[in-house]
């Protein structure tokens, strides 16, 4: 089976002025959820935007996502970002949900997977709360359209 996800279609310019973006939501662990579900208390989730960069080694998230779901670190990881120098930044596994169709059926698609969390940027045109990187672009087939300003992703299962 064959799950295709399409990137947010803007107005024309969009995605030369802010890259393929893509919506999502972010949930917790398969485990917490069933512990929180278990205690009868409200699993969190949290709707966000990210882009797709095939520049970033590993996909990353603001890290006031990670606090809004009560997430905390499985480890540490030395990353070399835009800064250039190699910075030590939290973990954390979650599971990202995309909306996929399938033929002419449309569905969510849950995705666990780890995430770097990074600070938040100070950019107040921010159009994206997270970086889907190589490590999540490696599963997925990518179609970068960029005439008809269509960005594609399919993952065969």
């Amino acid at each position: 089976m064959s799950y295709l996800c399409r990137c947010r279609k803007g107005p024309p310019g969009d995605l030369l002025r802010h890259g393929p973006l893509v919506d999502a939501i972010l949930l917790p662990p398969l485990v917490q959820a069933e512990r929180l579900v278990a205690e009868h208390k409200k699993v969190p989730k949290v709707s966000a935007t990210f882009m797709i960069d095939t520049g970033a080694q590993k996909t990353a998230i603001d890290r006031s996502l990670a606090d809004e779901l009560n997430l905390t670190p499985i480890r540490f990881e030395q990353i070399v970002g835009v800064s250039q120098k190699a910075e030590e930044y939290p973990v954390f596994r979650l599971v990202l949900q995309l909306r996929v169709s399938s033929g002419e059926k449309s569905h969510q698609y849950d995705y666990p997977t780890d995430v770097i969390g990074v600070p938040s940027p100070v950019v107040s045109q921010q159009q994206h709360f997270g970086l889907l990187g190589r490590d999540f672009l490696q599963a997925w087939r990518l179609v970068y359209d960029g005439p008809s300003a269509v960005v594609e992703f399919e993952i065969k299962q």
